[in-house]
């Protein structure tokens, strides 16, 4: 056993993705943890539950949406949305702002 799959950096209620193994490519929800061996109980999506070393995990990659998407996502409502929020956004992601029209109708 190596060092890194001592150790335990996932609790309870946290979201994992599997690396490695039969659960490949899957995101589940820890349940609970053992120290030795270090391993994560946890719940897919399914409902179904498994056991996963700790070595086979990892945190989700962090959601990415397009500019396209962002504007359809705020539809109609996009007129609604104060001027500081636009200007958060643009320094959170220059450019974003271009792409996103407002149009009355």
């Amino acid at each position: 056993m190596t060092d890194k799959s001592e150790v335990l950096v996932f609790k309870t209620g946290d979201e994992i993705s599997i690396m490695r193994g039969k659960h490949r490519g899957a995101t589940a929800t820890v349940v609970d943890y053992s120290a030795g061996p270090a391993e994560y109980a946890v719940q897919f999506a399914d409902g179904s539950f498994g056991v996963i070393n700790a070595v086979n995990v990892r945190v989700p990659d962090e959601p990415s949406i397009t500019a396209s998407e962002l504007a359809s996502a705020f539809g109609t409502d996009a007129g609604n949305v104060p001027d500081q929020v636009w200007v958060r956004m643009e320094a959170l992601a220059p450019g974003i702002t271009d792409r996103i029209v407002l149009v009355q109708v």
